[in-house]
């Protein structure tokens, strides 16, 4: 059974609840690890860089790697599938690696779906003086 998920750092801070003891080593943002490593032997790097230089840096994360290597291995699938005139392997092949590309954001409904923690207001900003005058509804 899985909880409800934990809050961001800046909702904490927000809320009044952030404890540097107990939120202070978590990272900001989903993935705050950083972008995976290609492997060696990745058949299609150059899938791999233009997946993850499309995505933000906040969605990709080292525990995306095998998911993207699979991506890749089924690019080269495919590739060799059509070279070799082999269409029923190649549009199974397609299906796999649009769902694949869907995991990444890379439809436009996939990519509505991705939450990026927004920076909290800056203090000095005017339209915050502004929104405080304004009376509740």
């Amino acid at each position: 059974m899985r909880g409800r998920p934990g809050k961001s750092i800046a909702q904490h801070k927000k809320d009044g609840t952030y404890r540097k003891d107990r939120h202070g080593s978590r990272a900001e943002g989903h993935f705050a690890h950083g972008k995976p490593e290609m492997p060696k032997g990745c058949p299609r790097p150059d899938i791999w860089k233009k997946v993850l230089d499309t995505i933000p840096d906040a969605v990709a994360s080292p525990a995306d790697e095998i998911a993207l290597l699979n991506l890749c291995r089924t690019e080269a699938a495919m590739e060799q599938a059509y070279e070799s005139a082999d269409f029923d392997t190649y549009l199974k092949l397609l299906a796999k690696s649009l769902a694949l590309y869907t995991r990444f954001g890379m439809d436009p409904r996939s990519r509505s779906n991705i939450k990026i923690a927004e920076a909290p207001p800056a203090e000095d900003d005017p339209l915050n003086a502004l929104l405080k005058l304004r009376k509740p509804s």
